[in-house]
Parts: structure tokens; C-alpha cells; sequence
């Protein structure tokens, strides 16, 4: 019987020990010390429902105009707002745990899938650098990777077991074969896809982080870290963690382009305006 249990015991430890393992298409990193200071901006949402209790997780991220521009405007997906009270934290490189209370929801579209929300308070920049929004030049997210040879980190709260901890930790992927933008049949920019990019389930919200100098630049001089758009989620179910979720190695996101306009003017209200930066 003894021979029997210790038998069971190694199989279910040999099946745990395999499901826990990543997909060999799985290349993503785990925030720690040594990351980008800017993933910093991309933070976590907790929303709690008020009547039912339930809990729901995406990710947000900090944007101004310049990154020394304090900000209480954070931009996430429009299908992550399932609850009214909602926080917004992120443990910064140096281990500092930043957090705030969503006070109101500024703009919210869900046909094109964004949302602005505003912080009950500013956060800082020596606590948080935002990532930048390009208005200065206005580069296409095509432009930025193809003309600039941007850096890309696709970054957000995945909830798989084997690298995303159940969601609890920021991965960021920084390998991809392609970015593209999609259209539709009048040509009008709808949104974005990437080949070779991973997420999983719970990474919506997160960042699209596009890296690069523009030497035209007379206000965000040096290398910015740009928001290029916003994770929607996964193009198909390419694999699955050992927790359920589904994953895909395609990602689909919301270009920049779609909410610029709109989000230029709630940075003005919320931030204020900053001379030489116009849309």
C-alpha cells in the first residue's frame, strides 16, 4: 500500500511538474530590479463590485506629456471596467508600492476599446516616470518601429501560472516578428496586431512600449518611452496555462491613434498643458 501511495504521489508531482513549465514559444520576462525603470507606469487595476463582491484584474498605465510631468490620468481597456471601485498600484523598481483610488472614469469607448481614468491624487515622477504620449511628432506606430527602430516591451498583468504568477507580477515581452496596423474597408486605422508577442488572459489594459529618439524633438529630447497602444488581448488560444488560461503568441492591441485627440484634451484638463506640445 506504501508502494502504491509513494507510486501515486511521484506521478501527480511528474504532472504538476509539467504543467508548470512555459511554452517553448513563451519568451517573456518577469519586472524585477534589473528592468526598465519606465514599466513602472504600467500598473495593475483591482476592481471590486460594489453588489456581487467580485474581483476582476487588468492593467494601466501612466501618461503625460513629458516624462517629468506629474499625472493622475491613466489609460486602460474599455472591457476592464466591470466594477465601481477601482485601484490602481505598482511596485516601482526600487520595491516602493505605489497606489491610488480611481475616482471617475474621464472617457470610455467600447467599440474601440480604451477608457481614461482619473486618479484620486497625482503620482509623482520621482516615484513614477509616465510614459509619453507622441504628440510632439506624431510618428505612426509604424513609423516608430520602421523609420526609428523603436525597442518594443508589450507589457501586462498576464494570469498565467508558469510566468505571470496568477497575474500577480508584470511580464513584459520584448521579442516579436511584426507589428501591424489593421484597417478597415475605408482605409481608417481600427487597430493593431503582433506575431511572436505573448500574453495571456488578464494582460488587457497593459502597455505597448515603443522605445526611440527622435532628433526633430525639441521638448522630449533623448531617447523617449512612448505608449503605443493599449493590449486588447490574444488574436487565438495558442496554448494553455496549467491554471486554465488561455494564451496566445499573436497579440492584438489599440493604436495610439484611435484615442489621441481625445486623450490630448484630458491631459490638458487633468495635467495641464505643456507650451510646444500640440495635436
Amino acid at each position: 500500500m506504501k508502494s502504491v501511495l509513494k507510486i501515486l504521489l511521484l506521478v501527480s508531482f511528474v504532472i504538476g511538474t509539467v504543467q508548470a513549465e512555459r511554452h517553448p514559444t513563451d519568451d517573456r520576462l518577469v519586472k524585477g530590479p534589473n528592468s526598465p525603470r519606465f514599466l513602472d507606469a504600467v500598473g495593475r487595476l483591482k476592481g471590486v463590485h460594489s453588489v456581487t463582491g467580485n474581483i476582476n484584474w487588468c492593467g494601466a498605465s501612466l501618461v503625460a506629456f513629458t516624462p517629468n510631468q506629474r499625472s493622475r490620468v491613466i489609460v486602460t481597456s474599455s472591457h476592464c471596467l466591470k466594477a465601481n471601485d477601482i485601484t490602481w498600484s505598482t511596485t516601482t523598481k526600487s520595491g516602493k508600492v505605489v497606489k491610488r483610488k480611481v475616482i471617475e472614469t474621464i472617457d470610455r469607448d467600447g467599440n474601440f476599446d480604451y477608457a481614461f481614468l482619473l486618479l484620486e491624487s497625482f503620482v509623482e515622477t520621482e516615484d513614477v516616470m509616465p510614459l509619453i504620449i507622441d504628440f510632439e511628432s506624431g510618428n505612426s506606430v509604424t513609423g516608430m518601429v520602421n523609420s526609428y527602430k523603436a525597442d518594443v516591451h508589450v507589457a501586462g498583468y498576464s494570469a498565467d501560472i508558469e510566468v505571470g504568477k496568477g497575474g500577480t507580477v508584470l511580464t513584459y515581452d520584448t521579442t516579436y516578428d511584426y507589428l501591424m496596423s489593421v484597417e478597415d474597408s475605408r482605409r481608417h486605422l481600427v487597430g493593431g496586431i503582433s506575431d511572436g508577442v505573448t500574453t495571456y488572459a488578464g494582460a488587457s489594459g497593459g502597455a505597448v512600449i515603443l522605445s526611440f529618439e527622435d532628433e526633430t524633438n525639441e521638448i522630449n529630447l533623448g531617447v523617449q518611452h512612448v505608449l503605443g497602444g493599449i493590449i486588447k488581448g490574444g488574436v487565438s488560444n495558442d496554448f494553455t496555462s496549467s491554471n486554465g488560461i488561455q494564451g496566445s503568441n499573436n497579440t492584438r492591441f489599440v493604436y495610439y491613434e484611435r484615442f489621441a485627440f481625445q486623450l490630448y484634451d484630458t491631459l490638458v484638463k487633468y495635467n495641464g498643458a505643456v507650451e510646444g506640445i500640440e495635436w
